[in-house]
C-alpha cells in the first residue's frame, strides 16, 4: 500500500529546512513501511562513536539492523550530505550489519549500500542525490525492496 503523501511540496521545502523536521518527515515515511510488531524504529540509535538518527530494527532473534539513516539540515553541499552518509557507514559497520542506508539533506537524500556508494534508485542529479518533492511516490516500493530483501522473516 502506498503511504499518501500528506504535506505538499511547499510544505516540505519549509518544514524539511530543520534538522529534526526532516528527520521527523523520514520517521514518519520509515514508519509507514516497517510497522511494528515486527520491526523498531530507533531514534538515535548508538553504535561506538556516535549514534545514527534514525535505525530500523527487524525484531526476532537475532535483531538485525536494516535500515540507518542519518538527517542534516537542508542546506549545505554534496560535502554535508557526504559526512551523513559516511555516520550511516560508520553505524552499519559498528552493527556489523549490512543495512540499506539514507543520508538526508534536508529535501536531498540519497540511498545507498552499505559501504555508502550511491544505490541510485530514483530520478537525481549528476551527484546521485534525489529530492523527496519530486520522487515521494517511489520511496515506498524501493523500502518495499529492502524489506523483502533484508528484513524478511519474523519472530
Amino acid at each position: 500500500m502506498q503511504a499518501a503523501k500528506p504535506w505538499n511540496n511547499d510544505c516540505l521545502e519549509v518544514i524539511m529546512d530543520k534538522e529534526d523536521y526532516t528527520n521527523a518527515v523520514w520517521n514518519w515515511i520509515l514508519h509507514q513501511w516497517f510497522p511494528a510488531p515486527d520491526y523498531l524504529i530507533v531514534p538515535e540509535l548508538l553504535f561506538g562513536g556516535g549514534w545514527a538518527d534514525l535505525g530500523v530494527m527487524k525484531i526476532g532473534n537475532p535483531d538485525r539492523l536494516i535500515v540507518v539513516y542519518e538527517g542534516k539540515k537542508s542546506g549545505g553541499s554534496y560535502h554535508t550530505i557526504g559526512h551523513a552518509m559516511n555516520q550511516a557507514v560508520a553505524c552499519a559497520k559498528a552493527y556489523k550489519s549490512s543495512p540499506a542506508l539514507i543520508a538526508a539533506l534536508g529535501t536531498s537524500f540519497v540511498f545507498a549500500n552499505t559501504d555508502g556508494k550511491s544505490a541510485t534508485c530514483f530520478t537525481a542529479d549528476k551527484e546521485g542525490i534525489s529530492d523527496i518533492r519530486t520522487v515521494w511516490d517511489d520511496i515506498g516500493p524501493k523500502l518495499v525492496q529492502i524489506k523483502n530483501a533484508l528484513g524478511a522473516g519474523g519472530l
